[in-house]
C-alpha cells in the first residue's frame, strides 16, 4: 500500500458505514420515525465483492 492510500474496506462494511454515516442521519433529520428497511442486494449479498 502506498502512503495516503486508504486501507481496503470490504463491500459489506462499506455499505454499513455509508448507511450509518450518511443515510440514517438524513432520514432521522428529514423524516423522523419513518419506517424503512435497508437491504443488501447484488454482489454484496452473494459475497462476490472483495
Amino acid at each position: 500500500m502506498t502512503p495516503g492510500t486508504p486501507a481496503f474496506l470490504p463491500g459489506v462494511r462499506l455499505c454499513e458505514v455509508f448507511y450509518t454515516d450518511a443515510v440514517r442521519p438524513l432520514l432521522d433529520a428529514h423524516h423522523p420515525g419513518l419506517p424503512h428497511a435497508a437491504a443488501r442486494t447484488g454482489s454484496t449479498t452473494t459475497g462476490r465483492t472483495t
